[in-house]
């Protein structure tokens, strides 16, 4: 199996973070792909937007697999350098879609990397993206934690 996997984690005493599990009535905040044998993770931040990053000892993370790890993370690395995308989080906040061409956020990261992937996540047509939280990832059928 390969070395990558998904991943959910949160910050506890984080305000952003907090905000989003509040938001989402979710224990989880931020969503991407993990190397598992090291605990480097590619997501969208606001600290670099789409990039790859060391592990971060003040986040509780949650490792999960899902078919198609390594085509779908090699499909969202190629989104590098993308920034993040603010006013979708407000977008979010207030229920609305504010997404702003070539920015991301982590968890429409995971989707859009999944959405023409033959088992994506969720299914786009009755579940809009501008919807999708960290929380769908969890509620996934093609998602499961990783016990290995």
């Amino acid at each position: 199996m390969s070395d990558i996997r998904l991943f959910l984690s949160t910050e506890e005493f984080d305000p952003v973070s907090a905000a989003i599990r509040w938001y989402t009535k979710c224990a989880w905040s931020h969503a991407g792909w993990i190397r598992k044998s090291d605990g480097w993770t590619f997501s969208a931040m606001l600290d670099g937007g789409v990039a790859w990053r060391p592990p971060n000892p003040k986040a509780k993370v949650l490792m999960l697999t899902a078919d198609g790890l390594d085509a779908t993370l090699a499909r969202a690395e190629s989104q590098t350098g993308d920034k993040y995308d603010w006013l979708d989080i407000l977008g979010i906040a207030v229920g609305g879609n504010l997404q702003m061409p070539n920015r991301s956020i982590c968890d429409k990261l995971v989707f859009w990397a999944y959405q023409d992937f033959g088992s994506p996540l969720v299914n786009h047509r009755f579940i809009p993206m501008e919807h999708l939280t960290p929380r769908d990832i969890l509620l996934s059928p093609y998602v499961n934690e990783d016990t290995e």
